[in-house]
């Protein structure tokens, strides 16, 4: 049986790069289900109640297949306008070199930082975890809250409040809140945009090493980018400020679930939340 947890983040410093962009990295403006799901194996590796095989890297990647072989799925609902915006960072690189080459470095007078652009998102969201297993759904609520990074290592984000969101009822057209693969419903209308998302299994095939010159390397991410992504409906308007910046206001779609589909309505921190689940994962 489904068991749903939320955690209500805010984000004053938050960035998820977009796949595939460089060193002027742009911005996704909510996280992705598989940025999400790294996320949770970092709360569970911190409070070290999940027990996974290994050490460092190949305990952190059992986590990760741990949480996946868990989850349905991830949603997101946005709660506050969301505005982005560039930053331009200079970063110290001395933890890529040995000692003696820093020295080196500073009596050559060399600089030892580089300067990058990233975009960055304020506002604040949902994100609710699906789970399979009622006890992982509850060893995860007690450590969503140790989650203070959310994307690039360059984020900050604050979990305000985490609970379990009960289900109250189900529809087959209905109202949406939270964002939704394309492909699972019809019908649609109503504020919206339509992005393309990497799904919660691609943090697992992430865990792949991939090695190669850097345009193999290129073409293999982009290959898994269109591979294991999808559009999505995000519920927000676009808005225009008077000094023209755009704005992200939460919004609303109409939608019919598809075949197979059902509209899941859930009680939570911010009211009602409806959320696109399969069928099966309700019995």
């Amino acid at each position: 049986m489904l068991a749903a947890i939320e955690a209500v983040i805010r984000g004053p410093i938050f960035s998820v790069q977009r796949p595939l962009s460089y060193q002027v990295g742009d911005s996704l403006i909510v996280p992705q289900p598989s940025t999400l799901v790294n996320a949770l194996a970092y709360c569970l590796s911190l409070s070290k109640s999940v027990t996974a095989k290994g050490f460092g890297d190949e305990y952190l990647e059992n986590l990760v297949r741990f949480v996946r072989k868990h989850l349905f799925r991830i949603a997101v609902k946005p709660l506050t306008h969301i505005i982005l915006t560039p930053i331009i960072l200079s970063r110290l690189r001395t933890l890529e070199w040995k000692s003696d080459e820093v020295s080196d470095k500073i009596n050559r007078g060399e600089k030892l930082t580089n300067v990058m652009v990233r975009e960055y998102v304020f506002g604040s969201y949902s994100a609710i975890f699906l789970f399979i297993n009622d006890e992982v759904a509850k060893e995860s609520m007690k450590f969503l809250h140790l989650l203070n990074r959310v994307g690039d290592t360059e984020s900050l984000i604050s979990v305000r409040a985490v609970r379990e969101a009960d289900i109250i009822g189900e529809e087959e057209s209905s109202l949406v809140d939270t964002y939704t693969p394309c492909d699972w419903v019809e019908n649609v209308s109503g504020d919206y945009l339509s992005i393309r998302l990497c799904e919660e299994e691609y943090a697992e095939h992430r865990l792949e090493r991939i090695r190669g010159k850097p345009s193999d390397l290129a073409r293999k991410k982009l290959e898994d980018f269109l591979k294991f992504s999808k559009n999505f409906y995000l519920p927000l308007k676009v808005e225009r400020t008077s000094r023209n910046y755009l704005l992200y206001r939460p919004a609303v779609f109409s939608a019919k679930a598809k075949n197979g589909f059902t509209i899941a309505l859930f009680r939570t921190l911010k009211g009602e939340t409806k959320i696109v689940v399969k069928k099966e994962w309700l019995k």
